[in-house]
């Protein structure tokens, strides 16, 4: 789909999902849709037990909003929300009743889905550099180990995880890790990093090595040395192995 000038346009006009995020109403619609609909996996309400829930959700906002907020029946929104301009509802009538029912749109599913996003994608992200890090951790630690006994010692027992982990899924038995518990884990890392003094008090990013500064006078005073007759290959291999154990050193790594 290609998203020129017209395409977008028309859809700002016609789409119901952007006519939804457009509404003055969209707050309400969303969160009450949301909560109803989405947060339970309900398909299909019917119109009297929506039309009593949003009567309570009604009630509580102008508790908070005023008298004046929302001033119509839930039954009327519904069958706004339901009309052929707004399209974020669908309300039909099962065979051999005269009850109305209503399920979400496949548009309003988009809107909602696509505004729960907004508020995950922070953290998502700063979950992803944790976990990059604790990657990138776990390869120097294991790639610096000399000692083939241990290596060979090392991948029985990834095999032994790995083997145990495929027995768990084919049982039925798949852990996932919730928000809470990532959360919980970068806290953690964060608390571990700012007791040992590798990061300042209220802040979350870790320190540079060192100042660019610093830096730039070493490897001066080092070109210095090599003018004068030091070892060339020694300062040479001095400066291309410095950066990797720079990182363990500051978090406090063997």
């Amino acid at each position: 789909m290609t998203l020129d000038f017209a395409t977008v346009d028309a859809l700002r006009t016609h789409h119901p999902a952007w006519r939804l995020l457009r509404s003055d109403h969209a707050a309400l619609v969303a969160s009450f849709l949301h909560r109803v609909f989405v947060a339970p996996n309900v398909r299909v309400t019917a119109a009297a037990d929506l039309a009593e829930a949003l009567e309570d959700e009604l009630y509580a906002l102008r508790q908070y909003l005023g008298d004046a907020a929302f001033p119509k029946p839930a039954l009327e929104y519904l069958n706004d929300w339901a009309a052929p301009d707004k399209g974020w509802l669908r309300k039909f009538y099962r065979p051999g009743t005269d009850e109305a029912q209503f399920d979400l749109t496949p548009a309003t599913e988009k809107a909602i889905a696509w505004l729960a996003q907004l508020s995950e994608r922070q953290f998502v992200g700063t979950e992803s550099r944790l976990l990059t890090l604790f990657d990138l951790l776990k390869q120097m630690r294991e790639g610096s180990e000399a000692d083939p006994a241990k290596r060979i010692a090392e991948l029985h027992k990834k095999r032994g995880e790995i083997d145990a982990e495929i027995a768990r899924v084919l049982a039925g038995d798949v852990p996932l890790l919730d928000d809470t518990a990532v959360k919980d884990r970068f806290q953690q890392f964060i608390q571990g990093a700012r007791a040992a003094g590798r990061l300042p008090r209220g802040g979350t990013q870790l320190p540079p090595a060192r100042p660019p500064r610093a830096r730039t006078h070493r490897l001066v005073g080092r070109g210095q040395g090599r003018a004068a007759g030091g070892d060339h290959g020694r300062a040479r291999r001095h400066c291309r192995l410095r950066p990797g154990p720079e990182l363990p050193r500051l978090l406090g790594i063997s």
